[in-house]
């Protein structure tokens, strides 16, 4: 795994601004998984994995952010996980993940509502293979 991220890392801005940023404020860390792809939204991070198909979701404590790991793994729901993972996204209550090699390379895209107990796949979204276009991220 050399050269490859293996946690994600939190920076909270400093009241004097970026200038003067010191270490992180928290290491978000996945045991034996390579992290890609990182989205924010407030207190919800998701976390792309997509050589291992995965996704984790992570929430902000209320006392704010610590070293932790994740609240919910997402694994791949395809049985040939298709680089689920490499794009991540997250909007308020909704999570997107990116599979963007499934359908014959057209790729496909898995909305959750955000819970940090259980993830439930809500809707596949899949672009017409008749157009040419792959999907390969999420925003």
């Amino acid at each position: 795994r050399f050269g490859l991220p293996t946690s994600a890392y939190v920076f909270e801005k400093p009241l004097d601004g970026w200038s003067n940023v010191g270490p992180e404020t928290a290491r978000l860390t996945v045991t034996g998984a390579t992290q890609y792809s990182v989205a924010i939204d407030d207190s919800t991070i998701v976390v792309g994995n997509p050589l291992q198909g995965q996704a984790f979701l992570f929430e902000r404590p209320a006392s704010g952010w610590v070293d932790q790991g994740p609240n919910v793994e997402l694994l791949s729901p395809e049985p040939d996980f298709f680089y689920y993972g490499f794009a991540v996204a997250v909007d308020g209550d909704l999570v997107a993940v990116s599979s963007p090699i499934a359908d014959v390379e057209a790729g496909a895209a898995y909305l959750y509502p955000v819970s940090y107990t259980h993830l439930t796949l809500h809707q596949r979204a899949a672009p017409d293979r008749r157009v040419g276009a792959a999907l390969w991220c999420v925003c």
